[in-house]
């Protein structure tokens, strides 16, 4: 089941009260690009305005952040996962 765009809008106001910089808009992300942080990230975008998967790459990752995610993921429909990358020094948090 895709990302709603609903869905969407909350994602974004939960990211940016872990990353209070990040950019709005959802891209669609290169190979090349897949650890870029600061944005939304998809690998394709629905003509209705869903997604079939978001992330959000995070590199200051810590225990405050994996707080407010376990608190706020309940106001969303979309299942979340938490990923490290050591190699990269991130964390993504993807919904789908």
């Amino acid at each position: 089941m895709p990302v709603n765009k609903k869905d969407i809008t909350i994602i974004h106001s939960i990211l940016s009260h872990l990353q209070p910089k990040s950019l709005e808009c959802v891209q669609i992300i290169k190979p090349e690009h897949q650890f870029r942080t600061g944005c939304l990230l998809t690998d394709k975008k629905n003509n209705d305005g869903s997604c079939n998967i978001i992330y959000f790459n995070l590199s200051n990752f810590n225990n405050w952040s994996k707080r407010i995610l376990e608190k706020r993921q309940k106001e969303v429909s979309a299942q979340m996962i938490i990923e490290n990358f050591e190699t990269e020094k991130i964390t993504r948090i993807t919904f789908k």
